[in-house]
């Protein structure tokens, strides 16, 4: 039994360490299978749970642009967003505010599904899954 729980305890304790820390201990860590590129245009969630009702990644001029929406009307405006490909982390960033969220990123193998589950324990987001919109 006290092989058992100290087992349960390490697969616990790698799954919350970082792929650096995993690497160094041997585990495997799976490889983030969403490019960047997948992540820009405009989204909508498609349920009624989700951080944001409508949210937009765009590229411009070198910069990335976040935006989102709340009944149709500006929530956040001009804000940033950045992506770690190797772990498939995508932090958002509010304009001209303290607001930020991070976001553990899955999608489909379409790339028009996305689902945004929260790193931020006690941050007020949820799991979200959001359709790309046509262009």
């Amino acid at each position: 039994m006290t092989r058992f729980l100290l087992s349960a305890a390490l697969m616990l304790s790698l799954a919350a360490c970082s792929p650096e820390q995993a690497a160094a201990t041997g585990a495997q860590v799976a490889a983030c299978e969403v490019a960047e590129t997948t992540l820009a245009g405009d989204w909508q969630r498609t349920g009624e749970a989700g951080t944001f009702e409508q949210f937009s990644l765009a590229m411009e001029n070198g910069e990335r642009r976040f935006d989102s929406w709340l009944h149709e009307r500006p929530e956040v405006s001009g804000g940033s967003w950045t992506y770690q490909p190797d772990d498939c982390r995508l932090a958002l960033n509010g304009a001209d505010s303290n607001l930020q969220w991070h976001f553990k990123v899955s999608a489909d193998e379409a790339g028009n599904r996305l689902t945004l589950s929260p790193l931020d324990a006690g941050s007020g987001t949820v799991d979200g899954t959001y359709q790309r919109l046509a262009d």
